[in-house]
């Protein structure tokens, strides 16, 4: 990711937590509503799930600057998503519930450069966890 790229997702992701946890609330609205079949894979707890989710996005925003911290961190990810029997299609899914997540918390300030940057954000990671899921 460019510099370009990092200080847009920092800005965006600052304004996506300023009311707490609620971005993540939505992106798992969204991400079941795309998906109903991914559901069981959360538990019953989405106020916790949106937390946890809240805290790994807010952990990879800000640690744009030391991506192999975060692409080490992905890989971790995938390696435990790997039990679930995650499939590709799923993380797409999680992509586009990511995005529409972020586009309508942060609505105008939504643009064509964010939209741009949080897809390679989301592309680093995927293929981190992708990676790591094949060990």
């Amino acid at each position: 990711m460019n510099p370009n790229q990092i200080a847009i997702v920092k800005s965006t992701w600052s304004d996506a937590i300023s009311e707490g946890d609620a971005v993540g609330e939505l992106f798992y609205k969204i991400l079941f509503e795309l998906d109903p079949s991914l559901k069981p894979l959360f538990g019953d707890d989405v106020k916790e799930q949106a937390r946890k989710f809240t805290a790994m996005i807010t952990f990879c925003a800000y640690k744009l600057n030391d991506l192999d911290s975060i692409t080490a961190e992905a890989k971790e990810l995938g390696r435990r998503h790997k039990y679930y029997k995650t499939t590709e299609g799923a993380y797409r899914t999680v992509e586009k519930a990511l995005i529409a997540a972020l586009a309508q918390s942060l609505g105008a300030s939504w643009t064509e450069e964010a939209a741009s940057a949080w897809g390679q954000l989301y592309l680093t990671l995927e293929n981190a966890m992708l990676e790591g899921a094949t060990v």
